[in-house]
């Protein structure tokens, strides 16, 4: 159910663009209505690969293109989980509710109120299934600079992201520190000269590794793959995108690569497929 995870489990995980929204690099285009996400299980026989469907995600937008509501299913198409969200009259994203279902019982998990000031969020405060604050998130800003600190319920800082803006007001550098003040990851944004987003470099303060995902085009200015390496500069891992007949990503394959046998191993370890009402 990890659509249903809290904001504190979320900023603590390490980001992989696989995981992470692809449509943050590759927005989705077009009047949709509604898309479906498929999560696969990749198992290998005999030197062949396999796809299980696991689980899939069913996003539906308003008319004005604004996602409402996520509905997650298990792979027997058990509704498992259902988040919806809420807009005020400027358009801004004012509240969402995260309920889980088991047969014809459901439950709310959480819900999370935001409030804006000079068109900015200001306050994001999220209750469990109680009605109990477990976590406010409170918002400053600054020329070129955000800051997202974030309180449990006690009013203790749990996290503090501070986010560097260029010019433009694309992403410059993301700085996330635990509670204790320690930074816990720096992630560095690189463009290429047309503005398109080249490179993202995570610096993992604990572990010292570096990570660098570097954003390959196609001919037509589409995405086409991301490939990570390692701060040996060698690649660990590629994300192959394809696309639908309306240039809207349909399906995202992660490749695992490593030295065996000899050679250079390319394995298939996850897929996502999405399909879209247009």
């Amino acid at each position: 159910m990890k659509k249903l995870m809290s904001l504190p489990l979320i900023l603590s995980m390490g980001l992989s663009v696989f995981a992470a929204d692809i449509f943050s690099i590759v927005p989705v285009s077009g009047s949709v209505k509604s898309y479906t996400e498929t999560d696969y299980t990749i198992t290998s026989k005999f030197g062949n690969y396999f796809r299980t469907p696991s689980s899939k995600i069913i996003y539906t937008f308003d008319s004005l293109g604004r996602e409402t509501e996520s509905s997650e299913y298990s792979a027997k198409d058990v509704l498992l989980n259902k988040i919806q969200t809420e807009y005020d009259a400027d358009g801004n994203e004012s509240a969402k509710t995260a309920m889980e279902f088991e047969g014809d019982e459901s439950s709310v998990v959480w819900t999370r109120n935001s409030t804006y000031t000079d068109g900015k969020v200001s306050d994001v405060s999220e209750f469990d299934g109680d009605n109990r604050l477990t976590l406010r998130t409170i918002f400053q800003y600054s020329d070129g600079k955000s800051d997202a600190t974030d309180y449990n319920g006690d009013g203790a800082l749990v996290w503090k992201t501070v986010t560097e803006f260029n010019a433009d007001r694309s992403l410059s550098v993301v700085y996330d520190y635990c509670s204790d003040g320690e930074l816990y990851q720096r992630t560095a944004y690189e463009y290429s000269e047309d503005g398109k987003i080249a490179a993202i470099t995570y610096f993992d303060n604990f572990t010292k590794e570096t990570d660098r995902e570097v954003i390959r085009y196609a001919a037509n200015g589409t995405v086409s793959e991301i490939t990570t390496y390692n701060d040996a500069e060698q690649i660990t891992k590629r994300v192959a995108v394809r696309y639908d007949a309306y240039g809207n990503v349909s399906r995202l394959s992660e490749y695992e690569v490593a030295e065996k046998f000899g050679t250079t191993v390319n394995e298939l370890v996850a897929m996502k497929e999405f399909v879209y009402e247009y």
